[in-house]
């Protein structure tokens, strides 16, 4: 990948074969791969990470979309408005009762659910690992528009094998032959005004 500055706010795609290490990309971004040549500074601000198949916790739909935070932290009710947002109105209701969150759930379903999660925690950069790789192309382009709409200063930095649905996205190619070695990849938010 050629030296990066991601500013916020843009959609990002990573694109690359099978194998290139675009998922170990992202686990250096977010601190999780240490084995690494050249730098990464990290975004200042809020981090999530949404990877292809996501942890599952056990509990409630509620619990399962809230995670990694705690589902205390959030009004049922929010929860219910996130879950239909990403298309599982059918959960809703059953946000806050206790039973194993990922029986019976499809993959996209178990996908829809981490992307709910993005909306109620409102992070800074969102770096989606194949996230919607379980969810058909018009699925896919409904819950990321929804998630542009309802993020605006969110950055989202997109790892996918087909081209991302969105308006204004930038693309950065890794191991392309005309795509030389990074040394530098800066993650950008500026600082705040006076």
């Amino acid at each position: 990948m050629p030296d990066a500055w991601f500013e916020p706010g843009a959609p990002i795609w990573i694109k690359a074969p099978s194998g290139t290490g675009k998922t170990t990309l992202l686990r250096a971004i977010g601190g999780l791969w240490p084995h690494r040549v050249g730098m990464i500074r990290r975004p200042a601000g809020t981090v999530h990470i949404v990877p292809q198949q996501a942890y599952m916790p056990l509990g409630s739909i509620g619990a399962a979309t809230t995670y990694p935070g705690a589902v205390d932290h959030h009004h049922p009710e929010a929860i219910a408005r996130a879950l239909t947002a990403v298309g599982m109105r059918e959960h809703a209701p059953m946000v806050m009762q206790e039973r194993d969150a990922s029986h019976g759930l499809s993959g996209g379903e178990r996908q829809r659910l981490r992307l709910a999660g993005i909306l109620l925690a409102r992070p800074d950069w969102v770096f989606l690992d194949e996230a919607t790789s379980a969810l058909d192309p018009e699925a896919e382009a409904s819950i990321l528009e929804t998630l542009r709409r309802a993020l605006p200063d969110t950055t989202f930095v997109i790892v996918s094998h087909r081209r991302p649905p969105l308006a204004g996205l930038r693309t950065y190619e890794i191991d392309s032959p005309r795509a030389p070695r990074a040394t530098h990849l800066t993650l950008l938010r500026p600082a705040p005004s006076d």
